[in-house]
């Protein structure tokens, strides 16, 4: 059936109003003597999204008059077209008046607010169980006292395997932050390294963790990035770790990338080098496997950034070691002394509940002794010298009873140096100089306030000047003990030491370059890393993350919690608490309204 038409000649056409020939598209005949053909231009612009959004009478002329266009060229017809509703709605989305989204697309995306809205709550809930380390049972039982209160808490993912998901979506969303932060933000960023013997012994194998210090507008800021897994690895020796810091350093900064412990590491390389310019300070522990010269983990690492890379031996374990070879051969009947009473006790629940009993009768309170040998900073040998001093009296009462009960040579032994003034002085003297260094230990290890290397450079001078001008007239403590028991003629000999840099072979140097923008020389030299402190703490939230109640955890799910136990102090500000519960909810529903997780089915 051949289709109704109706023309109308060129010449009445013209003296039609340019209302309508500004809203409509023409055709014309061959010999262009009449109008054959007309199309509303707005209509047939919005058409798809009026049929998707609407019905009836309006969707039929929007298509009558848009998307086809009409060859029935009647002058009522059109001008009736642009009164239209159809018409007018089309008008309205190309003013820019209607929301861009179909009714339905509308619709969608309520519901997917209303989605995020509901998984809000639970996303609260997962990093409130992490920031208090509980175990992943309670999320249900905190759910329920929510709703118990009156809160709308949604029954989906009401389950431990839920929280682990929210959990593992809130550890993505702090390192997604952190990634775009050193891709758009920074110029240039350092790592360091240290090994966990606390998680081989609990793990049964053993984790290495990576953090990395940027500075941003001059604040520099460290981040954990990956706790490493050694077990697929044969043996924790350089290459090893040279090969699983590049699959951790990559996996960061190309999160899609696949790689694997038999991934060749010249191909590592090579993916790592577009980044290698950004890479400028690396910071580890003295250990050998770390600094050895030939051919340690960070000679290794020289490979990737050649010329550039600047190793820093972690100052707070250089001034523990230097003190050691400063300090045990002057003071050396004190750190026995404190070595021997930690074992005593720690061996002997008899003998710490006598000491208990003791401390109960002369009403003095009572401190352990903490464990001052080892690889340990300096500020440990000076808390064990404050429990000796508050337990003096307790200690002598305690042995001189044991001694004439039960006739105790270690008893006697320990009595000889209580009861030795010129030992008490000695510990006087040792406490003088721990703290001291100490405090410079501290200050250095506090590396999140906005120090640099160079201030660390700056506290170890300092401390040098105190012990120097403590050669001459003696320490606080020491004299503040001599006028007590008004002994002031004796004075112990000055200490023939140097408390020399423990050195490293002279890693910390930097080649002289010149520099045209100031700001970046601020920002590479707030970037060094000069303490690994900061890791020694990772290990230590570690060591809190895997309780009895946490006893089989899986090591991604121990690098998530720790991701987020080690931002604990930021997250008490509930602007930045509530911004990143924002973020995962969106996350995990997904850019498309569906969960990346899938439903977790409830047990």
């Amino acid at each position: 059936m051949e289709e109704k038409s109706r023309s109308v000649s060129v010449a009445a056409w013209k003296f039609w109003p340019n209302r309508l020939k500004d809203s409509f598209m023409f055709g014309f005949n061959e010999d262009n003597t009449k109008v054959v053909h007309a199309a509303c231009i707005v209509c047939k612009k919005h058409c798809d999204r009026i049929q998707r959004g609407y019905g009836g009478k309006v969707v039929n002329d929007v298509t009558t008059y848009g998307e086809n266009g009409t060859n029935w060229i009647l002058r009522y017809n059109l001008e009736r077209h642009l009164n239209s509703e159809g018409h007018l709605k089309c008008v309205e989305i190309e003013n820019g008046e209607l929301p861009t989204q179909t009714s339905i697309a509308r619709l969608w995306g309520c519901q997917k607010q209303r989605a995020e809205n509901a998984i809000k709550p639970l996303v609260r809930t997962a990093l409130y169980v992490s920031r208090k380390e509980l175990p992943f049972n309670a999320f249900a039982d905190l759910l329920q006292l929510c709703a118990d209160n009156g809160g709308k808490i949604t029954t989906s993912y009401g389950n431990r395997e839920g929280c682990k998901a929210f959990i593992h979506i809130l550890a993505e969303e702090i390192l997604s932050s952190i990634r775009n932060e050193v891709h758009e933000k920074v110029n240039f960023f350092s790592w360091m390294v240290d090994g966990s013997t606390v998680a081989k012994r609990k793990l049964s194998y053993e984790s290495e963790l990576i953090y990395i210090r940027i500075a941003h507008e001059c604040k520099p800021a460290v981040h954990e990035i990956d706790l490493i897994s050694m077990k697929e690895y044969v043996r924790v020796d350089a290459n090893n770790l040279y090969h699983a810091t590049l699959r951790s350093l990559l996996s960061f900064l190309i999160p899609d990338l696949t790689t694997n412990c038999e991934t060749p590491i010249e191909n590592l390389v090579e993916l790592i080098k577009p980044f290698s310019s950004k890479i400028i300070g690396a910071g580890a522990d003295g250990a050998a496997v770390n600094f050895g010269c030939k051919t340690g983990l960070l000679k290794k690492w020289e490979d990737v950034c050649p010329g550039r890379l600047i190793k820093v031996h972690c100052y707070s374990h250089r001034i523990e070691l230097a003190s050691k070879d400063a300090l045990i051969p002057h003071f050396k009947q004190v750190i026995d002394f404190l070595i021997d009473i930690y074992y005593h006790f720690r061996n002997s629940p008899k003998e710490r509940a006598a000491v208990c009993n003791a401390a109960e009768k002369l009403q003095i309170a009572v401190v352990s002794v903490p464990k001052s040998q080892g690889t340990r900073f300096v500020a440990h040998t000076l808390n064990a010298l404050h429990a000796l001093k508050t337990n003096w009296i307790v200690y002598i009462h305690h042995f001189t009873n044991q001694r004439e009960a039960e006739s105790d040579m270690k008893a006697e032994k320990f009595l000889v140096n209580l009861h030795s003034f010129k030992f008490y002085i000695l510990c006087r003297q040792y406490e003088d100089i721990v703290n001291w260094v100490s405090a410079t230990s501290i200050a250095i290890q506090s590396d999140h306030d906005g120090s640099s290397i160079i201030d660390a450079t700056k506290q170890i001078k300092r401390l040098k000047m105190k012990l120097t001008s403590m050669e001459l007239r003696g320490g606080p403590a020491e004299r503040k003990a001599l006028d007590a028991y008004d002994r002031g003629d004796l004075n112990c000999t000055p200490l023939p030491f140097r408390f020399t840099r423990h050195e490293d072979g002279g890693q910390t140097k930097r080649k002289k370059e010149t520099y045209k923008n100031l700001l970046i020389v601020v920002e590479l030299v707030l970037c060094l890393p000069f303490s690994n402190a900061v890791v020694e703490r990772g290990f230590s939230c570690s060591r809190q993350i895997l309780t009895d109640w946490r006893s089989h955890l899986g090591h991604n799910m121990i690098k998530d919690l720790l991701l987020i136990a080690t931002r604990k102090e930021q997250f008490e500000d509930g602007a930045i608490r509530e911004n990143l519960v924002n973020k995962a909810s969106a996350r995990f529903m997904g850019s498309d309204g569906t969960s990346e997780r899938g439903l977790v089915k409830r047990r």
